[in-house]
């Protein structure tokens, strides 16, 4: 959008459950009124079968979705495998892309394919035209200038500080979300736990964090990550670190990530990935934690646990290349239906230097046999495919560091300025 200069435009589906063709057989009791407009009914006796869908089924939004994308693709769309809901066209209009998230349609492309999109989309459905994008699922697209937007979530920010403000209004002010060190335990029986209501806040608070985290915060996902981890159970002492978090949340508003692309003359993927080994203390489970970059622009992030408890750091690191291994393909693939041209090999850094041994030597030793071969795979996209390479980052230069423990505040601030503003 910003490389190209197309135009984004956003379009609502009115009424789009309704337009699905039912699969399966689904009766429901004769709707009022019904009876006075056909004769012979028996309200308490007859029912009707459902041949399409309405609001209030569970097939509903599937059927839509196929409804509609087997519309456009008899309009000329391609539909990719990697992404059920990204469709493009190419043609004498130019070159259209469309997002499909429910009933919002986000078009972009060049100025005459957008609007052919939209004579398609309208041959078939009612709809609203929201106009230019501002706004989509919730998360704000502030323009900055013409090479530059942000992507920020004030509306969501808003209800935090309605639904919480006054809990963290005394708070000092926290320089990061959560301290250097600081991780979240389960708690124990001699813990005394909240009550059911202030779980519930606790629970509501943590979602909303959640959302935060998905589309614009990336600098809360460590911290956010370690609440989730008492959603059935926490104590007093778990909710002054969510407080903190908010605290913090509160202080930053005006934060979002920034979106800069480096234009080159082919797309650059480049990707960092670190693990914090045993880093949970309840289950000794390592953190992995990895962020991908389109252009030198951050679009793909995660802090998560891994699946199992590693031996060595070694381990963990290898397990934590192969999560961001799995998203470099997917972006790979959309990046190959969009006929968009990228640098091969990929580049990830990482700075174990036990792990990218691992990854690029296919020999075994006493503490590395044992581990899973599903993530393997990795060797063969280095040495065979030649899609991969992995190269070393020093740990102080590895922008992934802030997404699998808590740092100090320089640390924070360092790796999270690079990609945020609050501009």
């Amino acid at each position: 959008m910003i490389i190209n200069q197309w135009i984004s435009e956003v379009m609502d589906i009115t009424t789009a459950f309704l337009h699905g063709e039912m699969e399966e057989e689904v009766y429901m009791t004769v709707p009022e009124g019904l009876d006075l407009v056909e004769e012979g009914w028996d309200v308490n006796d007859d029912c009707v079968e459902l041949m399409q869908t309405i609001y209030g089924t569970r097939q509903a939004a599937r059927q839509y979705w196929k409804y509609f994308m087997a519309h456009m693709q008899q309009k000329g769309y391609k539909r990719t495998h990697a992404d059920p809901c990204l469709l493009m066209k190419r043609d004498n209009n130019g070159t259209c892309i469309i997002c499909v998230y429910v009933d919002d349609c986000l078009i972009t492309g060049d100025k005459r394919a957008v609007e052919q999109a939209k004579l398609d989309i309208k041959s078939k459905f009612d709809v609203r035209e929201l106009g230019p994008v501002d706004e989509y699922i919730g998360c704000n697209i502030k323009k900055i200038d013409d090479s530059k937007i942000k992507l920020e979530q004030p509306d969501m920010i808003k209800k935090i500080k309605k639904e919480f403000g006054k809990d963290v209004e005394h708070m000092r002010p926290s320089e990061t979300p959560m301290g250097p060190g600081i991780a979240v335990q389960r708690p124990t029986e001699a813990d005394e736990l909240i009550s059911k209501e202030d779980q519930t806040r606790y629970r509501s608070a943590v979602g909303m964090l959640l959302y935060l985290v998905k589309h614009s915060r990336p600098d809360l996902s460590n911290a956010v990550r370690e609440l989730t981890k008492v959603m059935d159970g926490a104590t007093k002492e778990h909710v002054k670190l969510l407080h903190r978090v908010i605290n913090f949340v509160i202080l930053t508003e005006d934060r979002g990530l920034i979106m800069e692309p480096k234009k080159s003359a082919m797309a650059i993927v480049e990707a960092m990935s670190n693990s914090d080994f045993a880093g949970d203390k309840d289950n000794r489970r390592s953190i992995t934690g990895y962020l991908i970059k389109l252009y030198g622009c951050v679009i793909a992030w995660k802090s998560k646990q891994q699946g199992g408890v590693c031996l060595s750091s070694s381990e963990a690191e290898y397990y934590a290349i192969s999560e961001a291994t799995t998203e470099l393909l997917f972006i790979k693939n959309v990046l190959t239906f969009l006929e968009v041209e990228f640098e091969v090999p990929m580049i990830l850094q990482a700075d174990n230097n036990g792990a990218i041994f691992l990854a690029n030597n296919a020999s075994s030793g006493g503490r590395t046999k044992h581990v899973d071969t599903r993530v393997h795979f990795i060797r063969d996209l280095v040495q065979e495919e030649k899609t991969l390479k992995i190269n070393y980052v020093n740990t102080e230069e590895n922008e992934s560091d802030t997404f699998t423990k808590n740092t100090d505040n320089g640390t924070f601030w360092k790796h999270t300025s690079k990609y945020m503003t609050d501009e």
